[in-house]
């Protein structure tokens, strides 16, 4: 009897089974227990390597926001996020300690050239392939073109307004590049490689199988070798099967 009571209840529980509703939930993300307060790139505004670009330190701070905030990778040992809100591979942090973070933002040239991403970039964007680029022209007063003017005639010779504007009052000294923001280091950009420091030695170039051997890994991307060119160069991979930059070791 009891035997055909528990094959009974077998039965019902086979043909009948009872289904759950699954629920699902997005847990906020950890706060960074590393941070590079005190480390020295950090320190001294070096950029950040993710995604086969560099991200440079820009302002203002802000702080860690678990419920959108995604840890991304790590660069020298510290962890750093994306916002999930933002456009991605636009904008990276990096914890700097009491849980403020550091925002590194990506130049917008290459293949984003001409966008804006999800908010105002902090740097200058760089037109497209059908963009043109056309600067304001500088106005400046009358008074003080006459004081340009005075500073820039030679000794002796008496300054004139076309000496350093043309007709509409337009400023005409020579053009000057300026870096933004400005260096805090003379080293340029480089990455760490096996333990040593690699330097960017130029513009990226196409990876052929022919010319190039795989030498490595640097962070996920693969590094070559040129086989017939300078054994102190090495190439990083930017776009999977294709592009790869030059870094030499000094």
């Amino acid at each position: 009897m009891r035997a055909r009571t528990a094959l009974l209840v077998l039965t019902v529980a086979a043909f009948f089974p009872r289904f759950g509703t699954a629920q699902v939930f997005n847990l906020p993300e950890a706060p960074p227990q590393v941070t590079a307060e005190h480390a020295l790139w950090q320190v001294q505004g070096e950029p950040v390597f993710y995604a086969g670009d560099f991200y440079y330190p820009t302002g203002p701070t802000r702080y860690f926001d678990p419920n959108v905030m995604v840890r991304a990778g790590m660069y020298q040992g510290v962890p750093f996020y994306v916002d999930g809100t933002e456009a991605p591979y636009s904008v990276v942090y990096v914890p700097i300690g009491s849980n403020v973070m550091r925002p590194y933002e990506r130049v917008r040239e290459g293949v984003v050239a001409g966008t804006v991403g999800s908010r105002t970039p902090s740097f200058p964007v760089t037109p497209g392939p059908d963009q043109t680029t056309t600067l304001p022209p500088v106005v400046i007063p009358e008074t003080a073109r006459a004081a340009v003017a005075q500073a820039a005639a030679p000794v002796g010779a008496a300054p004139t307004a076309s000496d350093v504007t043309g007709t509409s009052g337009v400023l005409a000294l020579p053009g000057r590049i300026d870096s933004i923001p400005p260096p805090r280091t003379n080293g340029g950009i480089w990455i760490e490689y096996k333990g040593e420091r690699w330097y960017s030695a130029g513009a990226a170039i196409t990876v052929s199988p022919d010319r190039f051997t795989p030498v490595g890994d640097y962070h996920g991307f693969p590094v070559f070798r040129d086989n017939s060119g300078d054994p102190d160069v090495i190439y990083v991979a930017t776009v999977a099967g294709g592009l790869a930059a030059p870094f030499k070791k000094r």
